[in-house]
């Protein structure tokens, strides 16, 4: 895999992990706005733009961790009796065990 290919999958990979904790900044932001009154339709279009990018990201996890799973499958670097412990692991962990395993099997892979 090539250095570029390596380091825009672990951008996607790590994309969850910001997007959440924004996300929780955001939400406090917006706690505090709304204290000091909103209008509703101004209320609408943050709750639907929420609802959108909250949808994009989960099918954006599904699919890395579709990926993943099918990255361990086919590796050759891990044992046979090790592939059930990284698909369980991925797919309950999702986005706490898919950087570990970005870094372990993918990017330290070939020199990283």
């Amino acid at each position: 895999m090539r250095r570029w290919v390596k380091i825009a999958l672990g951008a996607a990979t790590f994309w969850p992990i910001l997007f959440c904790m924004a996300s929780g900044v955001a939400a406090h932001r917006l706690y505090e706005v709304a204290q000091k009154g909103m209008t509703v339709h101004t209320l609408n279009r943050i709750v639907t733009y929420t609802v959108r990018s909250l949808l994009f990201m989960y099918m954006w996890g599904w699919g890395l961790v579709i990926f993943y799973i099918r990255h361990v499958s086919r590796n050759e670097d891990i044992p046979d009796h090790r592939k059930r412990f990284w698909r369980t692991a991925l797919f309950f962990g999702i986005f706490f065990v898919m950087p570990i395993y970005w870094y372990k099997f993918i990017w330290r892979k070939d020199g990283g």
